[in-house]
């Protein structure tokens, strides 16, 4: 693959600048007043990388190969599908342009990271591990430096949406090879993700953990993983208890205390929406309202709070049928990954059930900004899988 080692560090850099505005957009300025041009700045390097992706997809389109892809073919439906509709569903050509970014950067980061890791050996494999492990580190980075300023201005700890970044990072961090730096990130991120107080961040963190020490079970016998899973449990209770009451004075115990009408409110939120997409015209029912029109349309000027929610009255029937395929797929993904006894199986699996809870909670696939991380692991994850199998194939053909 030509200058693929280049193209690594150059979309490094891009992303490096897309975290920045990204994270002063969601945790500075929106305080500040000065939002717009803040997130203007991360749109147009949002736009920026879209663009460097689909023309290194365009240059290496001939090797970009869906037999025995799992999912790919399903995210290249979406981006042909998405284009028509929302071309269909944009008021003018300006809002159509942006559209076209918001909802192309996750699949297209898909097919990107699938096209090179299919195409690629093991060192250029463990070079994007790499990068992706300096961006969590810029990730975590960028927090503490943007929440600081965001407390200084509204005195108020906790419930720092800015944590989702670092979620849809955590599958990256745990398939990292060298294992004292990756011992190092997982701290740093889950202890970042604790102080961010942020209720579905917490729950979607410790899901993963979770379901990778559950699923990374193989080769040990069942007094072996009993005592992984007690040891799991007491480390992450003795780093919540932490966290919770020697760093935030019980913030976060406080925040779980309310928990239910949380619940509750978001639940009212969901119900509007799809009372909403209930009294829609049938045409708009199969092919939705557009991007991100539920905050437009709802009677709280609140998202739906639910990927899969927002995704039907946006995108319609047609694209919920087709999310709920692309997440059987990648479950299919990784049981074959199981089956290979590849590596990349627990992380795969657990980020596989963080999108599945996080989606009904709360929303993803709506933002670009961090959601392009996650879907970039899969497409990463894929090309692996396509890779390995083409090498055994070849091994037996001999």
């Amino acid at each position: 693959m030509i200058k693929a080692r280049y193209f690594i560090n150059f979309l490094t850099i891009l992303f490096v600048v897309f975290l920045y505005t990204g994270y002063f957009f969601l945790q500075v300025d929106i305080y500040t007043g000065e939002g717009a041009m803040s997130r203007t700045y991360n749109s147009i390097c949002g736009a920026l990388i879209v663009l460097t992706m689909s023309i290194f997809i365009l240059v290496h389109v001939k090797s970009l190969k869906a037999k025995n892809s799992v999912v790919l073919r399903f995210v290249i439906i979406w981006v042909y599908a998405i284009i028509i509709q929302t071309i269909l569903t944009s008021e003018d050509v300006g809002r159509c342009l942006l559209n076209f970014y918001y909802v192309s950067i996750w699949p297209v980061s898909f097919i990107c990271l699938y096209t090179i890791s299919s195409n690629s050996d093991v060192l250029q494999n463990d070079l994007i591990i790499q990068r992706f492990a300096v961006l969590s580190f810029v990730a975590v980075l960028l927090f503490y430096v943007t929440a600081r300023f965001a407390f200084n201005e509204i005195t108020q700890i906790g419930s720092i949406g800015s944590s989702y970044f670092l979620m849809c990072f955590v599958p990256w961090v745990f398939i990292v090879k060298d294992l004292k730096l990756r011992y190092i990130l997982i701290a740093l991120v889950a202890i970042t993700i604790l102080i961010s107080s942020k209720r579905t961040s917490i729950l979607g963190l410790a899901l993963f953990i979770f379901v990778y020490v559950f699923s990374a079970r193989r080769g040990r016998n069942i007094f072996a993983h009993f005592f992984v899973m007690c040891f799991f449990v007491v480390a992450v209770g003795s780093l919540f208890y932490y966290v919770d009451d020697k760093l935030l004075g019980g913030h976060i115990t406080e925040r779980f205390s309310n928990f239910e009408s949380g619940a509750e409110a978001r639940d009212e939120i969901r119900l509007a929406t799809l009372i909403q997409f209930n009294n829609s015209s049938t045409v708009e029912k199969i092919i939705g309202h557009g991007y991100n029109t539920v905050i437009n349309n709802n009677p709280f000027g609140l998202s739906a709070h639910n990927d899969y929610v927002e995704t039907l009255y946006d995108h319609g029937l047609v694209f919920s049928v087709l999310q709920i395929f692309i997440i059987v797929r990648l479950l299919l993904l990784s049981y074959k990954l199981y089956e290979s006894n590849n590596f990349l199986f627990p992380s795969t699996f657990a980020s596989v059930a963080l999108y599945v809870m996080m989606a009904y909670t709360t929303h993803l696939i709506l933002y670009p900004y961090y959601f392009c991380i996650l879907t970039g692991f899969w497409g990463f994850v894929e090309g692996n899988y396509v890779a390995q199998t083409k090498l055994t194939t070849h091994k037996h053909s001999w």
